[in-house]
C-alpha cells in the first residue's frame, strides 16, 4: 500500500548495529520519526497509528518502528536506511516519487494471544514475569491438554482428530509438501502416533499414547528443571 512520500533529505543512511564480533544485530530494521507514522495513518484511514511497518522504500526493504528519542509531538520528518535493508543504491538525490513512497506491506496491530514456547519463556522471565507465574500456567495448558486426550485416548477417530489439530499437522504438510519421512516412516511422532492408529489395532495405538500422557505429566513435575536451563 503507497503511504507517505518523502523528501530527499529525510532519507538518511546509517550502518547497522553490530557485536563485538561483527554480527548485524538490527538485521532489515531501522527507525523512523512519530510523525510519519501518524501521516500514514491518517493517509491509509488507520484507527490507530501504527508503532511499526514492514515495508519497502526505494532499494531497501525491511521493518521501521517508531524512532523512541523523537519526541511524539514532534513534527520532524524523518526515516533511517540501515546498509541490510538496503537491496540496491538510488540516486543521492532521487526525485521519483514512486521511489520515495513507503510502500507498506504490513502493519503492526494490537497485542494478540500467543503460545509459549521455549524461546519466549525466557525473554518472559528476563523482562521481569515471575517465573513461578510462568510456571503455573504451563501446568494449567498442560493440564487442559491431558485432560482433552484422556477424554478422546480410546477413541480412534476422535485421537487422530486431537493429534492432527494440536500438532499443526495440516501446516507441516503444506510447508514440507507432503510428509517428512526418514526411509519410509514418518519423521515426527505425531505423524508417527497418526500412522499408529490407521494401520496398527487401536488397542496398540491408544496404549502407546496413554504412556506418552504419563511422560507429559513427568514432564510439568520437572519444568524447575528446565529453567535452570533455559537460564544457564
Amino acid at each position: 500500500m503507497p503511504s507517505f512520500q518523502f523528501e530527499p533529505s529525510q532519507v538518511e543512511k546509517v550502518p547497522d548495529i553490530k557485536s563485538a564480533k561483527g554480527e548485524i544485530m538490527n538485521d532489515g530494521c531501522s527507525v523512523v520519526s512519530p510523525k510519519v507514522m501518524q501521516e500514514i495513518r491518517r493517509i491509509l484511514d488507520l484507527h490507530e497509528t501504527p508503532t511499526a511497518v514492514q515495508a519497502r522504500l526505494g532499494g531497501a526493504k525491511g521493518v521501521w518502528m517508531v524512532d523512541p528519542s523523537i519526541d511524539w509531538s514532534s513534527d520532524e520528518v524523518s526515516i533511517k536506511v540501515t546498509e541490510s535493508q538496503l537491496k540496491y543504491n538510488g540516486y543521492a538525490d532521487d526525485q521519483d516519487w514512486a521511489r520515495m513512497t513507503l510502500d507498506i506491506l504490513h502493519i503492526s496491530h494490537e497485542p494478540r494471544a500467543a503460545t509459549i514456547n521455549l524461546q519466549l519463556i525466557p525473554i518472559l522471565e528476563n523482562r521481569g514475569v515471575p517465573f513461578q507465574a510462568l510456571k503455573e500456567l504451563t501446568e494449567e495448558h498442560l493440564e487442559e491438554d491431558l485432560g482433552e486426550l484422556f477424554q478422546v485416548v480410546d477413541k480412534p477417530v476422535e485421537l487422530r482428530k486431537w493429534i492432527y489439530d494440536r500438532g499443526s499437522v495440516g501446516k507441516e504438510r503444506i510447508s514440507y509438501k507432503g510428509i517428512q519421512t526418514t526411509g519410509s516412516i514418518p519423521s515426527t511422532k505425531h505423524e508417527m502416533a497418526i500412522l499408529l492408529l490407521e494401520v496398527c489395532t487401536a488397542r496398540y495405538a491408544t496404549l502407546g499414547l496413554f504412556n506418552l500422557a504419563l511422560t507429559c505429566r513427568r514432564v510439568a513435575s520437572s519444568f524447575a528443571l528446565a529453567r535452570c536451563l533455559w537460564t544457564m
